[in-house]
């Protein structure tokens, strides 16, 4: 059999198993918050989001290596940067945090169900595409100073490699009024895994790494950007 063939035949199992990834976890999500949330907020959300996680990344075959996670749970309240290449970061950033994170995401997606109403669920902070600054994040002000952490990409948009003068300056902002440290999440093939304008999951590995912490008073938006170069850089590297 040759690889065209393979590859038609294949075709239709990965849309199947995209669909069983995107739909069966966001319902499982809901049911836990309706059973749970009433009785204990932060409990019902935290299992939620291993229970979305853990269930998505188990039927799309999606794997996650992480270096030097020791940050990832002990953290909180703290400030979680990533590089967003694809529409499968969140679910990412849900399986690498575990719990007491929300995420701020697109205010587009809180429109789109079941997504936007899990998110909402979830607590998330909806922005726009054009906000900036403190207004623009005074929810998740509001959640580090319940000793939560938050989670977002600098970026805005996704990118399939991270640009120089592409990060926007709310982050910083956010860091520097909070008096929270920046913690660096570089996530690799990530795309790959969901590629862009592709609603399907493709089976694979996802490399992640922790870049480190940035404390509140040391954080610049150029010190950030040169980070996530550097990791950039060293992730096109032969």
């Amino acid at each position: 059999m040759n690889k065209a063939v393979r590859q038609h035949q294949q075709r239709p199992l990965g849309m199947l198993r995209t669909l069983l990834a995107l739909t069966l976890p966001a319902l499982a999500g809901l049911l836990v918050m309706a059973l749970v949330v009433p009785f204990n907020q932060r409990r019902g959300r935290n299992l939620a989001i291993r229970t979305v996680s853990f269930l998505a990344l188990r039927i799309s075959r999606v794997q996650l290596t992480i270096h030097d996670p020791d940050n990832l749970l002990s953290r909180r309240p703290a400030i979680f940067t990533i590089n967003h290449e694809s529409a499968l970061d969140p679910l990412l950033v849900a399986a690498l945090l575990q719990r007491d994170v929300v995420p701020v995401v697109k205010s587009e997606l809180r429109h789109q169900f079941p997504v936007g109403w899990l998110l909402a669920c979830a607590g998330a902070v909806f922005v726009a595409r054009d906000g900036t600054g403190k207004k623009a994040l005074g929810g998740a002000a509001t959640a580090l100073s319940h000793g939560q952490a938050i989670a977002l990409a600098p970026q805005g948009t996704r990118q399939a490699h991270v640009r120089a003068g592409s990060f926007r300056p709310g982050v910083v902002h956010l860091a520097r009024d909070t008096g929270t440290s920046l913690v660096m999440i570089f996530l690799r093939n990530a795309g790959a895994r969901m590629p862009a304008r592709q609603w399907r999951l493709f089976p694979g590995t996802v490399q992640v790494e922790v870049l480190g912490e940035i404390r509140a008073g040391d954080a610049t938006l150029e010190g950030l950007e040169r980070h996530y170069l550097q990791a950039e850089a060293e992730a096109q590297a032969p």
